[in-house]
């Protein structure tokens, strides 16, 4: 039993060194910066339902852009809000801005997207969230990353922003491994995940794919699927946006239940996953977190000497660390060991429950109930 342990224990720490080394890949063969000048017609495309809160900040930090404002395009698309968030949005004075409404019998972020997508006039799409906030660096940076024609998506960084609590830093934590993941793989030439707060790529792209079509009534997953199929259609084609004036941050969840049912949304879309390299991925991920948490119980039980299960956790959490801080300090985020200590007892427990659940149980989002059975809204 305690070679199984052994094994399990040295394949996940080979797996985050070979993921410690593709991120250093970035900081090793960083090209020369190619800078475009800002004559090209970007479209941001935004997707919203009932963000009141985050409107007026997303819109001054989209006026605060140095991109040329003539050659920027927001379009917003509105998913059948219920409360002020289009009213907010006639108020702004943001040149060449177009709020759509979704049309009826539409629903959902992807539909939203494609329908904000369709109607965009700019050569690259730009998608991201309301709930975000973006340097003023943002645009010009994605810019300049579409420098060939041989790239057709790129990738941008996420970060979760600390808010001070203990919760909302293992949260920006644990997601700083997601983004770390991201561009670790990318770099490896195998993509694996990206985030739809800061996604682009060519709009001929995304139609020569036929966007989400295939996939379009899944809730979750317009980033994912959508970097699939333009990386299947062309090779070497989707890059990782390395550069912090391309970061995007977001709030982190201010309540377990909130948290609960962003994690459950978010793991809900593997089931559907044509990837083999990325099913097998999370499948690995699964069973690792299972064996770690059976760790406790062969320890106390005595089939496991403490001594070497302390040995094997003290090798998981090198590899953690060492890879966690790296991607953090591009992040720009301050290392907190509290909240990396706090994630050791934690985050295998969350792994293993929100990876079960998310296939047979629904969550709440956006004012809706979603059944993950059936992929489509309950009300």
């Amino acid at each position: 039993m305690t070679l199984f342990f052994i094994l399990v224990f040295l394949l996940y720490s080979v797996v985050l060194l070979v993921l410690t080394w593709g991120w250093l890949l970035f900081d090793a063969s960083r090209p020369l910066k190619v800078v475009r000048p800002d004559d090209r017609l970007l479209s941001v495309v935004i997707a919203f339902r009932n963000e009141q809160i985050a409107i007026p900040s997303l819109l001054k930090d989209l006026d605060a852009q140095r991109y040329g404002k003539e050659n920027v395009e927001i379009i917003l698309v509105n998913d059948h809000s219920t409360d002020e968030s289009v009213a907010l949005i006639g108020k702004a004075n943001y040149p060449n801005l177009t709020l759509l409404q979704l049309p009826e019998g539409k629903t959902g972020k992807k539909a939203a997207l494609d329908w904000g997508i369709k109607n965009a006039k700019g050569h690259i799409i730009i998608v991201t969230d309301m709930d975000c906030h973006l340097s003023a660096k943002w645009l010009i940076t994605i810019n300049d990353c579409f420098h060939s024609d041989k790239i057709k998506m790129v990738v941008g960084p996420v970060r979760i922003d600390p808010s001070g609590s203990l919760f909302s830093k293992m949260q920006s934590l644990e997601f700083s491994s997601l983004v770390g993941t991201s561009g670790a793989t990318l770099a490896l030439g195998q993509p694996t995940m990206c985030n739809g707060a800061n996604l682009s790529f060519l709009k001929s792209a995304y139609m020569e794919v036929y966007g989400y079509e295939g996939n379009e009534t899944i809730p979750s997953g317009d980033d994912e699927f959508l970097m699939r199929k333009i990386a299947a259609r062309w090779k070497d084609s989707v890059r990782f946006l390395y550069d912090p004036n391309a970061v995007v941050s977001t709030a982190a969840q201010t309540s377990w239940s909130e948290f609960f049912n962003q994690r459950l949304r978010w793991a809900s879309k593997w089931k559907y996953n044509s990837s083999f390299v990325t099913q097998l991925t999370a499948i690995a991920v699964l069973v690792f977190h299972m064996c770690f948490l059976s760790l406790f119980v062969f320890v106390a039980t005595g089939t496991i000497d403490w001594r070497d299960s302390l040995i094997l956790w003290s090798i998981k959490m090198s590899c953690e660390a060492l890879f966690l801080y790296r991607v953090g300090f591009f992040l720009g985020l301050r290392w907190s060991w509290s909240s990396f200590l706090a994630l050791q007892f934690t985050h295998s427990l969350y792994v293993v429950v929100v990876g079960i659940l998310s296939q047979v149980r629904g969550y709440n989002w956006k004012g809706r109930r979603w059944n993950p059975l059936k992929a489509t809204p309950i009300h």
